[in-house]
This record gives C-alpha cells, structure tokens and sequence, in this order.
C-alpha cells in the first residue's frame, strides 16, 4: 500500500515592528521535524527592519514567502490577510515574537491527521483529565469549557487550524483582544476540538504584546465583555437555562469587579462613563451580583 505524502503546513507569520525578534522565530520553523510546510510572513507596515530581515531570509528559503501590506490593518485583520495566501491543509500561526520547539509541527499535524472531524487543535494545560490527544464533540467541547475547565483560553500560537473550515467560518472576527477565543468557540460549536498534548511552543512575554496593550481601556474591556455575548450565543445549544444563568452570573462579577477596581484605583471617569454605556445591564445590578 502506497503511503501518502505529509499534508503541507502553512506557518503564518505576521510582522508588526518586531527586529528584535523575528529571526528567532524564523529560525525555529526552519528546525522543525516536520518539514512540508511554508512559512508566509506578512508584514504590516513595520517601521523597524523586520521586513528586511524576513525577505533575506526567504532568499535562502525557497518555503519562506514574504509579503508587505499597504496599509497597516492591525493584528487579527492581517492574520485574515495571511492567512489568504495559504495553500496548507493546516494553518499555524507563529507570531514574530514567539517560537514553537522542533517537535511542535510534526505533533500536532500527527494528531489532527489521526481525528480528521476536528477543524480546530489546542495545546493547553487541563489537569490531565484524559490522555492527549483526545477529540471534543461540539457539545463536550462547550459543556467541557463552563462546567470542567477553560478550553479556549488560548492564543493563535497554541492552535492548529484546518484551512478549509477557517475559510468557511471568515476566519477571526477582527475585534481586538478577543477574536481568537471567537474563533475557537465557533469553529468548536460546529465540528469539535482536538486537545493536544502541551508544551510544544514558546510564548515571549513582553510589554510591547498586543494581549497585553488595551485590555484595560474602555474599548478593550467594552470588547471582551461584549464578545461575551457571542460566545454565549454559541452555547446557548448545549447549556441548560440554569447552566447559562449560573454562567452569565459569574460573567457579570468578573466585569464588575473589574470595573470597581479600576475605578477605585486609577479615578478614571471615562472608562467608567464608556463602560457603563456599554453593559447591557446597570452598573448597580452588576456592583450587587458582583457582592451577593
């Protein structure tokens, strides 16, 4: 019996003023195990030298495809936009600023190819309620999630992705801060997750981090709590109604107690005037579940 070939991999890449950094992560793709894979890097107007570095490293590698915006589009819009140049079964983002370890692809295209009905793979930590890898149907996957442990808490870095159901979904939402756990829950809610051992990637931690920039302003918190709404739209099928009371009740006291926090400690009366406006329901419903 003829074996088939290694479904090939797009590693994507995007750039925004990351010299410091971008060879590292270049270079960990190049070591990896697996080998049938492209690297598109695409830069989104840097004003540093990372566009340079990464097209000097595509000379040397006919696998590495380098790209530059015209404008910039900002983080999860160019993951869309890098993500249109893949011609990959599977899709791994690898920020410029992270690493994945040489073991990484070869893992998670081994287990996504041994559970082809999922369309998504996250490598998380979940106190080893079974052993890796191991498939969540849509409502496991959900019910997993609110009832056992946080499934979808991960970023880009720690996911594999089947191009074909990433195409057919329009990919991340755009909204900053939150359109990767969108992403997750939608593509969960319609055909599952694979959960996939831990540890084969490297996330930098640094100050200059997108997840890191705006959480705490009024937009960025406006826009997890909000994207809220959404996730719990997704599901909405598979909880029962006290199962999403109980869910939407601990959702209120986690923003509550943001938002008294803040307040209290930083006197800022324009978060507190955006996010009032913003809630669906008044700050005084919220202060009183938050303290009950």
């Amino acid at each position: 019996m003829e074996l088939s070939s290694p479904p090939l991999v797009s590693v994507i890449t995007t750039v925004f003023n990351r010299e410091e950094y971008i060879e590292d992560s270049i270079k960990s793709v190049l070591a990896s195990t697996y080998q049938n894979f492209e690297l598109i890097i695409v830069d989104d107007r840097s004003t540093d030298n990372s566009f340079n570095i990464a097209t000097e490293w595509s000379e040397k590698d006919s696998r590495i495809k380098v790209f530059k915006n015209e404008v910039n589009l900002g983080d999860y819009p160019n993951r869309n936009k890098a993500a249109s140049y893949a011609t990959g079964k599977y899709l791994k983002y690898v920020d410029a600023d992270d690493m994945i370890y040489p073991h990484c692809l070869e893992v998670m295209v081994r287990d996504m190819e041994a559970n082809p009905q999922a369309a998504l793979g996250l490598s998380i930590v979940e106190n080893s309620y079974k052993i890796k890898p191991y498939f969540l149907s849509p409502e496991e996957s959900i019910r997993t999630n609110f009832l056992k442990y946080e499934v979808f808490l991960s970023s880009p870095l720690t996911a594999i992705i089947n191009r074909e159901k990433f195409n057919e979904v329009n990919g991340f939402s755009g909204k900053k801060h939150v359109s990767d756990k969108e992403l997750w829950f939608t593509l969960a809610s319609k055909y599952g997750v694979l959960i996939i051992t831990f540890g084969l990637v490297f996330w930098r931690s640094h100050g200059d981090q997108q997840s890191f920039i705006g959480r705490t302003t009024p937009n960025g918190v406006l826009a997890r709590y909000q994207s809220s709404e959404v996730i719990f739209a997704l599901s909405k099928p598979f909880l029962s109604e006290q199962e999403m009371n109980d869910v939407y009740k601990v959702r209120n006291r986690k923003y509550a107690r943001l938002y008294f926090r803040k307040i209290l400690r930083d006197r800022d009366f324009q978060f507190a005037s955006a996010y009032k406006k913003g809630l669906n329901k008044g700050i005084f419903t919220l202060f009183k579940e938050a303290f009950l």
